[in-house]
């Protein structure tokens, strides 16, 4: 699991956000996701040596994360 990239689940509005209020448009979840296993709410940064970079679900943050600069 990578770095957490700013955005989570509000479960009581059912969708993804970005920390930032940004619109939700782009996606790149690994296949099948997300898949909410036991309430996973964070978007992670998810890399293996034999699968192209893409996001999962996860329970809880990651110890890094992403900062983006305007």
């Amino acid at each position: 699991m990578g770095p957490w990239l700013g955005a989570s689940y509000a479960p009581s509005e059912g969708r993804w956000q970005w920390v930032t209020g940004e619109p939700w448009i782009y996606t790149n979840w690994i296949a099948g996701g997300p898949d909410n296993l036991q309430d996973e709410e964070y978007l992670l940064y998810w890399g293996l040596d034999h699968v192209a970079p893409t996001w999962n679900d996860a329970h809880g943050l990651a110890p890094s994360y992403v900062v983006e600069y305007e």
